[in-house]
């Protein structure tokens, strides 16, 4: 069982790590205009949407998940265009950078926004289905307390992955970032995610589930 939870654990942690999109770049603006707090609360809304996706798999809700599968192809294009419109956005993103004072509502804000992000993407709940199918975690006969174990330690993956995450940004970037330059990783990291989601409307067909977190 502690290698099956292992195994979701870093299914939770790699979908949310070695992914780019907006949550990662409202993150890093957060992080020079607000702190380090409300960047980690971004991470961590997208967290709580990463476990509630994984409980479709998890808790065996099956039409939920077989139709998720059924349109897998038009999701993951929905999701594609999402990220193009996200990545548009943030090429024209001329808001100056301005230091705020850290406050709980901020906080709130900043939780709710990064839960927003991820969970208005469906391609998640296919990107666990399929990885927790590959590991052969899934079964007919899971018990309540294996599926809400799953669930945790996809979730506790996820929020791990953000952690660092975020620490990585403070690190390298509490002496680098500045409105000029902060302005550019924003621009750029737009074009990235336009082109990703260019990329996956044109090889939709082609790969498996994907996430855009």
């Amino acid at each position: 069982m502690f290698i099956s939870l292992l195994l979701a654990f870093s299914v939770g942690f790699a979908v949310s790590f070695f992914t780019v999109g907006p949550t990662t770049i409202m993150a890093i603006r957060r992080m020079c205009t607000h702190g380090f707090v409300p960047a980690l609360m971004i991470g961590l809304g997208s967290a709580l949407a990463d476990g509630m996706y994984a409980a479709i798999p998890a808790f065996g809700l099956r039409g939920i998940a077989e139709q998720l599968e059924f349109y897998r192809s038009y999701i993951q294009i929905g999701g594609a265009l999402l990220l193009i419109a996200f990545g548009l956005s943030f090429v024209f993103w001329k808001k100056p950078v301005e230091r705020k004072e850290h406050t709980r509502k901020a906080d709130l804000g900043s939780f709710g926004t990064g839960w927003l992000l991820n969970i208005i993407n469906p391609g998640n709940a296919l990107a666990f289905t399929f990885a927790l199918t590959f590991f052969g975690l899934l079964s007919p006969g899971m018990t309540l307390g294996t599926s809400l174990g799953y669930t945790l330690a996809i979730l506790i993956g996820s929020a791990v992955a953000w952690l660092i995450k975020v620490v990585l940004i403070y690190l390298i970037g509490k002496e680098r970032l500045n409105e000029d330059n902060l302005n550019q990783v924003t621009y750029w990291m737009g074009w990235l995610s336009v082109a990703v989601g260019v990329a996956l409307i044109l090889y939709s067909g082609l790969i498996g589930p994907v996430s855009l977190g």
